[in-house]
């Protein structure tokens, strides 16, 4: 029977053609969608996020620099970081995570992490930044 808890995967992200997640860095890739969205929320109300990956040794920092962008950091087997505009990163992790999400639907309707996924979706839609 299928472990319908847990979802091994991967995201990858590239910033000016460098790659800063690969697929290398795979995980429970429905607990790291959650973390990323929860990231974006508390980047935009609070103007800054840290998280770890859900069972890798991989960390993920972003610190508002200015209203509108952040300094983003990939703690792995090496650093990298990047000023990225906030807007931008959040509309595209918008973007990645509904179609995450469309595909988790299809693989396994019944998953106990969509309707949470569906939540931080909706609320990352409609939070103003620093409200």
């Amino acid at each position: 029977m299928p472990d319908n808890l847990y979802i091994e995967g991967a995201m990858t992200l590239s910033i000016d053609n460098e790659a800063f997640i690969s697929l290398s860095m795979w995980d429970y890739i429905d607990e790291l969608w959650l973390d990323f969205l929860d990231a974006a929320l508390l980047l935009k109300k609070e103007g800054h996020f840290a998280f770890s990956f859900p069972d890798q040794a991989i960390r993920v920092t972003g610190v508002e620099m200015d209203a509108g962008h952040f300094q983003f950091e990939i703690r792995a087997n090496s650093v990298k970081a990047a000023i990225l505009e906030k807007d931008v990163f959040c509309q595209a992790l918008l973007a990645g995570a509904r179609e995450f999400c469309q595909h988790l639907c299809r693989l396994s309707p019944q998953h106990d992490i969509l309707d949470l996924l569906r939540e931080k979706l909706g609320e990352l839609e409609t939070v103003k930044p620093d409200s």
